[in-house]
C-alpha cells in the first residue's frame, strides 16, 4: 500500500507483532532526507533492527506500553515512544515521535503528544512521582515540522546543545603536566573514577546523588578500555569517557576535571588523548557535544579540532496531574 495524504483514516494502536519493528525502521529511514538527519551523528543516529527489538522486547509488556504506532490499514506510518528518568528534584518524561513525511500534517503528531502526555500522567500516578514533573522533547534544528508541533502545544525551548565534529588541525600541543600520570586501569579503579566524575557535576540540574544502582547501570553502558584518566597520585585529576556507536562514530561523551586541577592543561591533554584512542579503535569520525552557553568548553573543543555541525534543542512543559 503506497503512502497517501488524501486519506486521514489512520488510527493509533499498540505494538502487535515482530513485523512492527521493521515497519518502525522504515519510518525512520524514509524521513532521513526531509529531516536532514546526520547519519554519523551521536545524537540522532538511526537505530537498527536489533536495537529496536532490545529497546521494546516483545516479552516485556511494561516496555511495550511506552510504544505507540500510527497505522493506515496494515501500513505503519509513524510511531512514538515515551521514556522517563528521576532526579533529585522530580521526574522528566521524554517524548519522541516519528511520522513518514507523506503523512505529516494530518494530526498524527498531535495524537502522539496526547498519547504520551496521558501515559506520563498515568505513570506519575502509578509510581507516585513527586516534585517537579516535566514533559520533554529533544529535536535537531532541522526537524522543522516537529519544532512547530511542540511550540503549538505549549512546549518551550530551554536549552541548546551543539554537536561538534573532529577535523585534524596542525600544532595541537597536548603535554601531560609534571606531577600527573596516565596509567593502565584496573577494575578497582572504576568506582573511584566514576565517583570523581559525578562529584564534578553534582550541582547540575536534574543530576541525582550517585548510588550503587547508578554505578552498575553506568558500567553496563560504558567501556573502560575507551576511558582516558589522569591521576595525581591516588586522586583522579581528570577523565574522559569515550565510546564508539554502532554507526561507527566515536564520541567523547563526558569530560571532567575537578576544580582544584583546572587551568593546568589537563582538559586539552584529555581531549587529545581521547581523539587518538578513538581513532586507533577504528572510529570513522569523532563527535563531542557542548552546551551552547559553555563558551570555555566550546573554545577548548575548537582548539583541538572540533567544529559545530548541528544544534539540538531541548523543549519542556510542566506536567499537570489530573485526577
Amino acid at each position: 500500500m503506497s503512502d497517501s495524504r488524501s486519506d486521514s483514516n489512520w488510527r493509533l494502536r499498540p505494538w502487535q507483532t515482530d513485523a512492527d519493528y521493521t515497519a518502525m525502521l522504515i519510518v525512520r529511514r524514509v524521513s532521513v532526507s526531509v529531516d536532514r538527519v546526520d547519519l554519523a551523528s551521536t545524537n540522532e543516529f538511526l537505530p537498527n533492527l536489533l536495537e529496536l527489538q532490545t529497546s521494546f522486547p516483545e516479552d516485556d509488556a511494561t516496555a511495550l506500553e511506552r510504544l505507540q504506532l500510527a497505522v493506515y490499514g496494515d501500513q505503519v506510518v509513524g510511531y512514538a515512544t515515551l521514556g522517563w528518568w528521576t532526579f533529585d528534584g522530580g521526574v522528566s518524561y521524554m517524548l519522541h515521535g516519528y511520522v513518514k513525511p507523506a503523512w505529516r500534517g494530518q494530526g498524527i503528531g498531535t495524537a502522539f503528544l496526547q498519547w504520551g502526555e496521558a501515559q506520563a500522567q498515568n505513570i506519575a500516578n502509578q509510581e507516585n512521582h513527586v516534585g517537579l514533573l516535566w514533559l520533554r522533547g529533544f529535536l535537531s534544528e532541522t526537524e522543522t515540522a516537529a519544532h512547530a508541533l511542540l511550540t503549538r502545544h505549549d512546549y518551550e525551548p530551554y536549552h541548546t546543545m551543539l554537536e561538534m565534529d573532529y577535523t585534524p588541525i596542525e600544532d595541537v600541543r597536548a603535554v601531560l603536566p609534571d606531577g600527573f600520570e596516565q596509567r593502565p586501569l584496573t577494575p578497582s579503579d572504576y568506582r573511584p573514577i566514576w565517583e570523581a566524575n559525578e562529584a564534578v557535576f553534582s550541582g547540575e540540574q536534574q543530576r541525582s546523588a550517585p548510588t550503587d544502582a547508578e554505578f552498575e547501570l553506568f558500567m553496563t553502558q560504558s567501556n573502560p578500555d575507551l576511558w582516558v584518566v589522569v591521576w595525581d597520585g591516588a586522586q583522579v585529576a581528570g577523565v574522559t569517557f569515550n565510546d564508539i556507536w554502532p554507526n561507527g562514530s566515536g564520541e567523547i561523551y563526558q569530560l571532567s576535571v575537578p576544580p582544584a586541577y583546572r587551568r593546568r592543561g589537563l582538559a586539552r591533554y584529555l581531549m587529545h588523548q581521547s581523539v587518538q584512542l578513538l581513532q586507533s579503535a577504528g572510529a570513522k569520525t569523532i563527535r563531542v557535544t557542548a552546551d551552547d552557553d559553555n563558551q570555555s568548553a566550546i573554545q577548548l573543543y575548537q582548539s583541538t579540532g572540533f567544529q559545530t555541525i548541528k544544534r539540538f534543542i531541548h523543549y519542556r512543559k510542566p506536567l499537570t496531574i489530573k485526577d
